[in-house]
């Protein structure tokens, strides 16, 4: 896969799952854009997003539901406020329905998400089915989560959505290809790999881009250092990063403990 961007690999997102729950959210904004292609966004459409498999069966902890809702809401996976997530979800399961381009549709996610843990598609274990009913009219689509984020449909939609990217100068598929190109050309590895990524992005975007991935990694990481109790989706799984920050420094007063994360922020 010469043709993988590092910024295709390296994304932003709620997690905790890119595919469980980055890949769910992107299936539900293309189901969304093939139902509004289809004319039927229209008063009266119902949606309807069926879990098969892996998705199914673990869902629930890697918080796939919540994840197509916030995606019907209209949210993007890379620049929702973590902190807004809740009161996005408690306000839809409150009022049961979307608004999607001007049409309120009713949705209620205890209903129209449907965990199908019994139910497995041979394409892959990692698939959803999206439903729209306007009357008699139906449109039903089957996806997978690749892993990654990466996502795709079992009739190929995607190829017509994404045409093949213009391959890079120096074409890498494997550990062996970045080597050779950087014996060839006397450059590092981070030069060879940013002379391949001008093909799709320029400089500014690239470094502007690698800041703010940076960024969100290490206010994920003080985000985590200084938010006790337990992980969310209800499993009772406990926060485990400031209990082993006080193992690693002892005696740490909280007041210290901000202080710390602060510099290793700064860093």
């Amino acid at each position: 896969m010469s043709d993988v961007s590092a910024f295709d690999l390296f994304k932003i997102g709620i997690g905790p799952s890119s595919s469980h729950t980055l890949g769910p959210w992107r299936i539900t904004q293309r189901f969304v854009r093939h139902v509004r292609r289809a004319g039927l966004l229209r008063p009266g459409v119902r949606l309807t997003v069926d879990l098969l498999g892996s998705l199914a069966l673990t869902g629930r902890g890697h918080a796939t539901d919540k994840a197509v809702c916030l995606a019907l809401l209209g949210l993007e996976p890379d620049t929702v406020p973590v902190d807004s997530v809740p009161g996005h979800l408690e306000a839809l399961r409150a009022g049961k329905e979307l608004v999607l381009d001007g049409v309120v549709v009713p949705f209620d996610p205890a209903v129209d998400i449907r965990l199908c843990r019994t139910e497995r598609h041979p394409g892959h274990a990692n698939a959803m089915r999206c439903v729209a009913t306007v009357g008699e009219e139906r449109l039903e689509r089957i996806y997978f989560s690749l892993g990654g984020g990466f996502i795709a449909s079992d009739d190929e939609a995607t190829a017509a959505e994404a045409p093949p990217r213009a391959l890079p100068p120096r074409p890498v598929t494997s550990g062996a290809d970045l080597l050779r190109w950087c014996e060839e050309t006397g450059l590092p590895v981070c030069e060879v790999v940013r002379e391949n990524e001008r093909t799709w992005h320029d400089d500014a975007w690239m470094e502007a881009q690698s800041r703010r991935i940076w960024e969100v990694m290490r206010e994920a990481a003080r985000r985590g250092c200084r938010t006790e109790g337990e992980l969310p989706r209800g499993l009772a799984v406990t926060r485990r990063a400031p209990g082993l920050l006080r193992d690693i420094v002892p005696d740490l007063q909280r007041e210290d403990i901000a202080r710390l994360v602060m510099t290793v922020r700064e860093a």
